[in-house]
C-alpha cells in the first residue's frame, strides 16, 4: 500500500489549497492604479482641476478695487427712485440662480471623476505540483506529479467585503520509490466558498470552506513465485473513493510606504480526511481488504509578503517574495487495517509520521491592466524532513461593474 494521506493527499489536497488561498482575494487595482483601498483615482486631481468649476476674479471680490466715485446705494434719494423698478430682493433671489446652478454642475462633474468600482470578478488558476518523499521510519518514499484548473467567481458586497465560490479538478500520479513499482491515480473534484475583509485599519481577515471528492485507483505489483524458472509481475488493482474538508482562516497587515508594502500574516488551516473501505481484485488469491483511518491535521503558519508596485501609464507590475514556517499540531500518519480474503487475521499497515516543522518560500510576478485584467505568476517550494515539493500556478482574473 502506497502512504495515502502523508503523499498523494498532501501533496494534491493541502498545497493546492494553499496555492489557491494565498492569491485566492486579490482584486485587480481600482481605477486608481494606486495601492489597493486606496479610493480615489490617481487622475482625480487632475480632473477636479480641470472642471467647469468658475474661477472668482480677485479684482472684482475685493471691495478696496471698487470705484471710490461709485455712488453708495444707501446715500441715494428713496424719493427719486423709480416706481417702475423692481424689488431688490427679487433681484437678489435672480442673482443666486446661476451659482446654485454652478455649484451643481461642480459637485456633478467632482463626482463622476471617481473611479467605478467593479463589484464582480472571475478568474482561473492554472496548478501544478512536484512532490518527492524519501525513505523514512523504514518506509519506501514516492514520487508524485499534480495537475489541475481551478474556476471562481466573486462579488463586492460592499467596498470592503468579498464574497465568492470556486470551483476545481485536479489529477495526480504518485508511484511508490519501493521494490513493488507500486502506483496511485488520484481525481480530485473540490468547491470552495471564500470571504474576505478589509477593516478601515490596515488589518484584513480572510477565510475559506473547501469540500473535495476524490477517487482512488489503486495499482498494486504482486511478483509471482517462478514456474519454469522466470517470475512473473502481476498488477492487483483497487477503486475507492474519500472525502475531504479544508477550513482556512488568515488574518495580517498591510504595511504601504510608497510604492513598497509589507504584508506580515498569520495562517490556520484545518483538514480532515475520510476514506472508505476498499477489495482489492486480480491479486491471484491474495487479495486484501483495506480500511484506511480517518485523518486531522492543523498546520499553524506565519511569515512575511513584500511586493513593490511598479506604476506604468496602463498597467502595474508587482513583483513579490515572500516566506512562511507551518507547524502541524495534529500530524496524523495514516493508519490502515488489512485482511486477505481468502482468510487469515487481520494485520495494521502504518506509515511514516511525517515531519511537523515545514516552510515555504516563493516568489510571484503580477501585471494589472487599465482594462481590469490581471495576470499572476506564482513560484513555491516547500520544504520538511524527507520530504519537497515543487509547485506553481499561472491565474488569470478580470473584472467589470
Amino acid at each position: 500500500m502506497i502512504p495515502v494521506a502523508d503523499g498523494s493527499l498532501t501533496a494534491a489536497s493541502q498545497g493546492t489549497m494553499r496555492q489557491m488561498y494565498s492569491v485566492l482575494y486579490n482584486r485587480v487595482l481600482t481605477d486608481s492604479f494606486t495601492v489597493q483601498g486606496s479610493g480615489y483615482a490617481a487622475g482625480d486631481a487632475k480632473e477636479a482641476a480641470t472642471t467647469d468649476t468658475p474661477i472668482a476674479d480677485p479684482k472684482k471680490e475685493d471691495p478696496k478695487n471698487e470705484d471710490p466715485k461709485k455712488e453708495d446705494p444707501k446715500k441715494e434719494d428713496p424719493k427719486k427712485e423709480d416706481p417702475k423698478k423692481e424689488d431688490p430682493k427679487k433681484e437678489d433671489l435672480k442673482k443666486e440662480e446661476p451659482k446654485k446652478a454652478e455649484h451643481h454642475k461642480t459637485t456633478s462633474t467632482n463626482h463622476a471623476s471617481k473611479p467605478t468600482e467593479k463589484i464582480k470578478g472571475a478568474w482561473i488558476q492554472l496548478l501544478g505540483d512536484d512532490v518527492g518523499q524519501s525513505k523514512r521510519d523504514g518506509v519506501p518514499g514516492y514520487d508524485a506529479q499534480m495537475l489541475g484548473a481551478i474556476i471562481g467567481k466573486d462579488w463586492l458586497v460592499c467596498p470592503q467585503w468579498t464574497v465568492g465560490l470556486a470551483a476545481g479538478y485536479q489529477h495526480a500520479d504518485v508511484d511508490s520509490r519501493g521494490p513493488s513499482g507500486s502506483f496511485f491515480d488520484i481525481k480530485r473534484y473540490q468547491g470552495t466558498l471564500y470571504s474576505g475583509y478589509t477593516f478601515k485599519t490596515p488589518f484584513y481577515l480572510l477565510g475559506a470552506l473547501t469540500f473535495a471528492g476524490n477517487r482512488y485507483d489503486d495499482h498494486r505489483k504482486i511478483l509471482v513465485p517462478p514456474y519454469a524458472g522466470t517470475p512473473i509481475v502481476h498488477q492487483a488493482q483497487a477503486f475507492f473513493t474519500g472525502w475531504e474538508s479544508n477550513a482556512y482562516l488568515e488574518t495580517g497587515f498591510i504595511w504601504t510606504c510608497k510604492n513598497f508594502r509589507a504584508t506580515p500574516k498569520v495562517m490556520l488551516m484545518v483538514s480532515h480526511f475520510d476514506f472508505e473501505g476498499y477489495t482489492e481484485r486480480d491479486a491471484l488469491g491474495y487479495d486484501l481488504y483495506v480500511k484506511y483511518d480517518k485523518m486531522n491535521f492543523l498546520p499553524l503558519g506565519g511569515g512575511l509578503k513584500l511586493e513593490y508596485i511598479n506604476e506604468f501609464e496602463t498597467a502595474l507590475v508587482i513583483p513579490e517574495v515572500h516566506g512562511y514556517y507551518f507547524y502541524d499540531f495534529i500530524n496524523d500518519k495514516q493508519l490502515a487495517t488489512a485482511l486477505f480474503t481468502a482468510g487469515g487475521f487481520e494485520f495494521l499497515s502504518q506509515g511514516a509520521t511525517p515531519a511537523r516543522s515545514s516552510y515555504e518560500v516563493g516568489l510571484s510576478f503580477a501585471v494589472h491592466s487599465d482594462i481590469k485584467t490581471s495576470v499572476a505568476l506564482q513560484y513555491d517550494y516547500v520544504g520538511r524532513e524527507n520530504y519537497h515539493r515543487h509547485q506553481g500556478f499561472i491565474k488569470i482574473r478580470h473584472e467589470w461593474a
